[in-house]
């Protein structure tokens, strides 16, 4: 999966995450025009997006540093941002990169309210490119949506990202690009470190990316 997000997994051995996956495909899989829509038609009217208070972090073996310096990296434009602009795909979350270095990541939590509350919901994060040790993305703010698009308050936030989390990005191979984290936070929650493009090949979208 993406991201280690305990009901997320939970729902996926049960089936129940399967509204949500449909969600998250339509918005960043689909033609830009209809990606455009779909993205107006679930963030139209949100309230302002949730901004969680980052925590210092420990350096650790990673050399990882306080989440806040994230936030304040030198965006990542030109030919070093080119080569990661445009829809990527892991089991679990769908990342939308644009060419001014803003992105918006789909993370499907499941149930969110209880396992029997109905509600299937995903994480709305925005991201930004930087150029940190190297080419990255940082989370910079949060909502969260049900399979109706309403806002919702997740029971929980364990297991996914945080503002001023993120990873180091770089080009697998064609199509496949491979994360690492920057932040001790981001190390403890990732799970698969590939995202795929349509471009991907079957086997990588298989074996990789879990699709």
């Amino acid at each position: 999966m993406g991201f280690r997000y305990g009901w997320a997994a939970a729902a996926a051995g049960v089936g129940t995450a399967s509204a949500v996956a449909g969600l998250g495909l339509g918005l960043l899989a689909g033609a830009p025009a209809t990606m455009a829509a779909s993205s107006a038609t679930l963030l139209a009217g949100a309230p302002q997006a949730l901004a969680l208070t980052p925590t210092a972090l420990t350096p650790t073996t990673f050399e990882l540093t306080a989440a806040p310096a994230r936030l304040s990296a030198s965006p990542l434009s030109g030919a070093a941002l080119a080569p990661f602009v445009g829809s990527w795909h892991v089991h679990g979350a769908d990342l939308d990169i644009k060419a001014d270095g803003t992105g918006t990541e789909l993370i499907q939590l499941g149930p969110c309210q209880g396992l029997d509350g109905g509600k299937r919901c995903v994480a709305v994060a925005s991201v930004r490119l930087v150029a940190d040790g190297g080419p990255g993305y940082v989370y910079t703010a949060f909502s969260y949506r049900d399979q109706n698009g309403a806002a919702v308050v997740p029971d929980s936030l364990d297991g996914l990202p945080r503002v001023g989390d993120g990873y180091r990005v770089e080009v697998y191979q064609p199509g496949v690009l491979k994360i690492s984290p920057m932040t001790e936070h981001s190390g403890q929650i990732m799970g698969s470190p590939y995202r795929c493009s349509a471009d991907a090949p079957a086997y990588a979208h298989q074996r990789l990316c879990n699709a």
